[in-house]
């Protein structure tokens, strides 16, 4: 009888182990396609880190390409070092919002900033997160007052 009971503990405890392996070892956080359709945990873990910039569009400049830009990404802040020697750090927190990505209305979440303004919100921009390509993050500013996408972000993760 001991010896079934010790087999049984055995194969519940190599089944728990199995079990008890996270999911986060199931994802290549490197290549996630649809990053705006994971669930919030997900996308947290794979964009938070330091990033650097590589292209950025958007309003009447168009497209700039910074040579010495980072972006770094915490559990509720975000750093910006940009090539003329500006630091950035502004809180934010986690909303869902429907966005555009590819010509396809989606609800994703996005970095809503914690100073927004509730009345005047045209002028300010959360950022949601498209995919992560070989390491490349691709994400979106948003308008907080309507669904348009203000501008569109390229970084390279730093390791």
């Amino acid at each position: 009888m001991k010896t079934i009971n010790i087999k049984i503990t055995a194969i519940l405890l190599i089944l728990a182990g199995s079990f008890s392996c996270g999911k986060d070892k199931e994802i290549d956080f490197s290549n996630i396609e649809d990053l705006y359709a994971q669930p919030l945990p997900v996308i947290q873990k794979a964009v938070q880190g330091k990033w650097k910039v590589y292209v950025s569009c958007g309003g009447v400049v168009g497209c700039v390409y910074p040579k010495n830009s980072f972006f770094e990404i915490t559990s509720n802040e975000t750093i910006e070092d940009n090539d003329v020697g500006d630091h950035t750090v502004r809180s934010y927190s986690w909303k869902k919002k429907k966005v555009d990505i590819n010509g396809k209305m989606v609800n994703t979440h996005i970095t809503w900033p914690d100073d927004a303004d509730e009345t005047e919100k045209s002028s300010q921009a959360g950022r949601y997160f498209i995919c992560i390509k070989n390491d490349t993050l691709y994400s979106n500013g948003c308008s907080l007052a309507s669904d348009w996408t203000i501008m569109g972000h390229t970084y390279i993760r730093v390791k």
